[in-house]
């Protein structure tokens, strides 16, 4: 995985200890030992999204993100009208930085 790939508090799989984690400072140097976790509804119910009917999810912010579950993959619905296909845990948490400007986070 590339470093720039990665922010703080995205959760990757450690290779050296093939566990899950959250990236902490210093872990950037270390990213060729790092890969991401791919998404499922699992992740998506811990960041706190609920199920809209049939394969939607929505975020429960009030802010207009919605997550499809396709039968190939995950895919963020933009506006409405553009879709973003998300693999991985660490890059749904990238394009929720980016949009909403607030970091999605594992909710107790």
């Amino acid at each position: 995985m590339k470093a720039n790939e990665i922010r703080l508090g995205n959760y990757v799989i450690d290779l050296k200890i093939n566990k899950s984690k959250e990236i902490e400072y210093g872990d950037f140097e270390y990213s060729e030992d790092l890969e991401g976790i791919p998404l499922n509804e699992e992740w998506l119910l811990k960041f706190g999204f609920d199920i809209r009917g049939g394969n939607y999810w929505n975020c429960k912010n009030g802010f207009d993100f919605v997550v499809i579950n396709d039968k190939i993959g995950f895919f963020l619905n933009i506006g409405g009208a553009d879709f973003v296909e998300i693999e991985y845990v660490h890059k749904l948490q990238n394009l929720y930085f980016e949009i909403v400007g607030e970091e999605l986070t594992v909710k107790n």
